[in-house]
């Protein structure tokens, strides 16, 4: 815990301040260390993430066709009519793909078809989908009403998936998918593939 000297104890910190900690260290080495450790971190953090791109390069094993086909019991984002305005977005492999606003409901039935990039299991990253209530007011930001994380490669076995994602931070929801995956497809056809 941080504390405030007092007037008349500013000389006795000023005489204390090359004093070490408890544990040997003084304040600016304790600190210099943790940035240290930190900096450490973030090397690692960036140099597996260089790995994983290099890895990819070239790798991309098919499509992965997505539906955004409905959503369930979504939080109210507009008090004075006890609905709200929905739309989805979704996030994978560097793609987004961003549905239709459905307006006045707490059950939007979107059926969006999205198309992502897929690379071999362990080399996707987790697919992110976030649900927002559109705010006709241009100075207000869209309202946020959930997200979900979803790892894609249990879904790329070649089989039709449907499943239903409970969206988290927020106080209720579901967002219904489908998934079919294409294995060595490098474009969809037009509409995609039937499921």
């Amino acid at each position: 815990t941080v504390q405030r000297a007092s007037v008349a104890g500013v000389a006795d910190a000023a005489s204390s301040a090359g004093a070490s900690h408890s544990d040997g260290k003084t304040p600016g080495a304790a600190a210099k260390e943790s940035s240290r450790g930190r900096s450490i971190a973030e090397r690692i953090r960036k140099s597996t993430i260089g790995a994983m791109k290099k890895e990819r390069v070239g790798s991309t094993c098919g499509i992965l066709q997505v539906d955004v086909v409905r959503a369930r019991n979504l939080p109210v984002r507009d008090a004075a009519t006890g609905t709200s305005d929905p739309y989805a977005k979704l996030k994978m492999n560097g793609r987004v793909g961003t549905t239709a606003v459905r307006a006045g409901t707490l059950t939007p039935v979107w059926e969006h078809r999205m198309f992502f990039p897929a690379f071999p299991p362990g080399l996707n990253d987790r697919m992110v989908l976030r649900v927002f209530d559109r705010d006709v007011q241009w100075f207000s930001k869209d309202d946020f009403m959930g997200r979900a994380d979803i790892e894609p490669d249990e879904f790329l076995d070649g089989e039709l998936h449907s499943k239903w994602v409970k969206l988290a931070a927020c106080e209720s929801g579901e967002v219904h998918l489908r998934f079919k995956f294409a294995r060595g497809a490098v474009d969809a056809p037009p509409g995609g593939w039937d499921v």
